[in-house]
């Protein structure tokens, strides 16, 4: 059986993985480096830096996950994904994702 699927409903899927995936994040207030942003997940582990400069630093681990589970092969179609989640999740502006290992 084949299943149509729209970009909006594809986006909405995307939405809801990254949603899967960054569940239980908490912004530290208290980090060392004030003028980065921090976000750590449930065990304390760094997952997203937002650096000063606009850059969002995205722990490896969870993009290869979304890459993989997507079976997306584009990095700027990641990014783009990423940017608009995290733009309306946590609204972050102005900002170019990308993978680092933390």
């Amino acid at each position: 059986m084949k299943y149509i699927i729209t970009e909006s409903q594809l986006d909405t899927i995307y939405f809801e993985y990254l949603d899967f995936l960054f569940d239980g994040l908490t912004y530290d207030k208290n980090n060392s480096t004030p003028r980065n942003k921090i976000w750590k997940d449930n065990s304390g582990k760094i997952v997203l830096m937002l650096k000063w400069t606009g850059s969002l630093w995205v722990e490896y681990e969870l993009w290869s996950t979304f890459k993989s589970f997507f079976d997306l092969d584009s990095y700027s179609v990641i990014q783009q994904i990423m940017k608009d989640y995290f733009e309306g999740r946590l609204n972050l502006e102005n900002i170019d994702p990308e993978p680092v290992w933390m």
